[in-house]
């Protein structure tokens, strides 16, 4: 693991990857801990019965933290903390929480002939959980088959969650937009900048989305 992760159930950390939850086929989940995660079975209780739970561990968090809390403290401390990690969100917050931990996605647009055509790229980033952006050489097969017929698709999988939108893709020609996203690592690629002819923006504006995050499916039109 290259940096400290905590448990997206019950808040502990995750220094080392053997206490990794674990999937039905044994592989490691970085989101969840080994005692809430075990076999693709998320042992997860109700939200007043995990914040029990952690209180009932206040001295062993003092000790490590330095900190020197009473049971009542902590509690307050968890009923702000705990809500917030990703099994105790809302499923459109879940979703979001998903979109932005995922750095490459697969766009799929129509070619002339009417049959996907699918491509894994970096996912530059979000607006609103919906709309998504990507970049790619002006002279890209996508590009045309977007100036052609915007329908189009985006899927995204990450650990055992999996997204998959549907909606229309455009060309983006704003300059702001297109330096929001700039990166320049990108100059490889575009020697001349955000400015370069090449350098395509692609706007994803997703209408439709069917996801299984948690093992839990979610759908909602845009």
């Amino acid at each position: 693991m290259e940096e400290q992760c905590f448990c997206q159930c019950c808040g502990m950390p995750i220094p080392t990857d053997d206490l990794l939850g674990t999937l039905s086929d044994g592989s490691k989940n970085p989101d969840y801990c080994v005692y809430c995660l075990v076999q693709g079975d998320l042992k997860a209780k109700t939200l007043e019965e995990q914040i029990e739970v952690n209180v009932g561990f206040v001295d062993e968090f003092n000790k490590a933290a330095g900190t020197s809390y009473t049971a009542d403290d902590y509690r307050e401390l968890l009923w702000k903390y705990i809500p917030t990690l990703k099994h105790w969100l809302s499923d459109e917050r879940k979703l979001d929480w998903v979109i932005e931990r995922s750095s490459r996605a697969v766009l799929t647009t129509m070619d002339a002939e009417g049959y996907p055509h699918s491509v894994e790229m970096d996912l530059l980033g979000s607006d609103d959980g919906h709309i998504l952006y990507f970049s790619t050489p002006s002279s890209a097969r996508k590009v045309v088959n977007i100036r052609n017929d915007p329908r189009s698709g985006v899927c995204i999988a990450r650990c055992w969650d999996s997204v998959s939108f549907i909606g229309d893709a455009e060309i983006v020609e704003d300059m702001d937009l297109k330096s929001r996203f700039w990166d320049d690592r990108m100059l490889r690629h575009y020697p001349k900048g955000v400015g370069d002819p090449r350098f395509c923006l692609i706007r994803f504006n997703g209408r439709h989305v069917s996801a299984w995050i948690d093992r839990d499916r979610f759908e909602k039109d845009y």
